[in-house]
């Protein structure tokens, strides 16, 4: 760890990019032994070390790969090694934007009418909340790591580290202090006044999470509670689907999610791609 510090100063790196090359570190760490510095790598052990667990996304591929560039930068800019990791890094990069094709021809992406409906009759209060806040909110996984309140004086104020979702007469109000793209947008308050949640939300505990505090388990937690074990991402696809020709609602999701129109219309819209 004290190596990828090292490697952070003096490059204007936001908190949002040093956490994820945090949190990339800590992944790898778990798929191998390391026992010797990541600056002394060579490209053959950096290929070794992505493709060791099969299951490990192309996504996390290529922030593995980012991770050693800004490391190896760091320690020896001449580094030989460099330039094979900066080419493997756009291949990283297009085998992600070749699977955004492949999930719009795998999925449905015109269900958003089934699962609305669906996430109306659910019964089990946290399974709401998390479907709510997920397909209404189009938010990100990481976003529903928030703190259960139920005393409107509690002052969220004194630790801006934390999501909250506090509980009002009328409505909740869900304060995102920690997401992706909190650099970029500020902290982001919703304001929600379904009835059903805030029914729901009185039986969840005070001063719990609504979820487990755990980013490493998020998604799976996160599926197990959709519908038909959908992703956020898959949640995203359908929600702009439906409303691509409604400027007002794609910037309302726009506005909650924290992701620029452009960037919803061309990664997340099938109709871009001509499929």
């Amino acid at each position: 760890m004290e190596e990828l510090l090292q490697s952070f100063q003096n490059r204007n790196i936001n908190e949002s990019t040093k956490q994820s090359h945090i949190y990339t570190l800590q992944k790898i760490n778990k798929i191998a032994d390391i026992t010797k510095p990541l600056h002394t790598f060579s490209f053959d052990d950096i290929m070794w070390l992505i493709n060791k667990d099969p299951k490990l996304s192309w996504s996390y591929k290529r922030k593995t790969i980012g991770l050693f560039i800004i490391i190896k930068n760091h320690y020896d800019p001449n580094d030989e090694v460099l330039p094979l990791l900066r080419e493997q890094l756009h291949v990283m990069a297009d085998k992600i934007s070749d699977k955004k094709v492949i999930d719009f021809t795998q999925e449905n992406t015109n269900q958003y009418d089934a699962i609305h409906e669906w996430i109306q009759n659910l019964d089990n209060p946290q399974n709401y909340i998390v479907n709510y806040i997920l397909f209404y909110l189009n938010t990100r996984n990481l976003d529903l790591i928030a703190k259960v309140i139920h005393d409107v004086s509690y002052d969220t104020t004194k630790d801006d580290s934390i999501n909250y979702l506090v509980l009002y007469p009328d409505h909740v109000k869900f304060i995102r202090n920690i997401y992706k793209t909190k650099d970029t947008y500020g902290q982001k308050t919703n304001l929600i006044y379904d009835n059903k949640f805030l029914n729901f939300f009185m039986q969840i505990p005070n001063d719990t999470f609504i979820l487990n505090n755990n980013r490493d388990t998020i998604q799976q937690m996160i599926k197990r509670r959709t519908y038909n074990n959908m992703t956020e991402t898959q949640y995203l696809h359908n929600s702009i689907q439906k409303y691509k020709s409604d400027a007002n609602k794609l910037f309302e999701i726009e506005q909650n999610r924290g992701s620029n129109i452009r960037n919803l219309l061309t990664n997340y819209n099938s109709d871009f791609l001509n499929l």
